[in-house]
């Protein structure tokens, strides 16, 4: 059936379902983002710290270490901003779900009052045929 919030009832529903499209992305790229950290720390602890050898190899055992430090900061930096980003996607999907919700008790509740508006028309339309009918046997 429909009513006037037909129309608003399919454009929440198509809203909702991007706002899930928007999690999903958010929680694929989190989890992207997670590997990526654990893959760095994996990375870190591969690498060993040289016991013998002169000055060079041990900067460059640093530098080594430092570099790999410096990415698992950005890895972390990438994990709580993608952590931010699933946030606000599920309070958006919440945000929209609850307008749809809404807009659909409206149209159920149109419904509702058109069918018993029909209801009625059919009861009175019933009511003046049994009348009919009656005065036309009683006569």
């Amino acid at each position: 059936m429909h009513t006037r919030f037909t129309q608003l009832v399919k454009y929440k529903n198509n809203e909702m379902q991007q706002c899930e499209q928007k999690l999903f992305q958010a929680n694929s790229e989190l989890l992207k983002a997670k590997e990526a950290l654990q893959r760095s720390y994996k990375l870190l602890y591969a690498l060993e710290v040289p016991q013998e050898g002169d000055i060079t190899v041990f900067l460059q055992s640093r530098l080594s270490f430092s570099m790999q430090q410096s990415v698992i900061r950005s890895h972390l930096q990438q994990v709580q901003f993608q952590n931010t980003l699933v946030k606000q996607a599920k309070e958006a999907l919440k945000a929209s779900l609850i307008e749809y919700e809404k807009f659909q008790y409206l149209e159920a509740e149109q419904i509702k009052k058109i069918i018993k508006k029909q209801k009625m028309e059919e009861s009175k339309s019933l009511d003046e045929a049994a009348l009919q009918t009656f005065i036309s046997r009683s006569q």
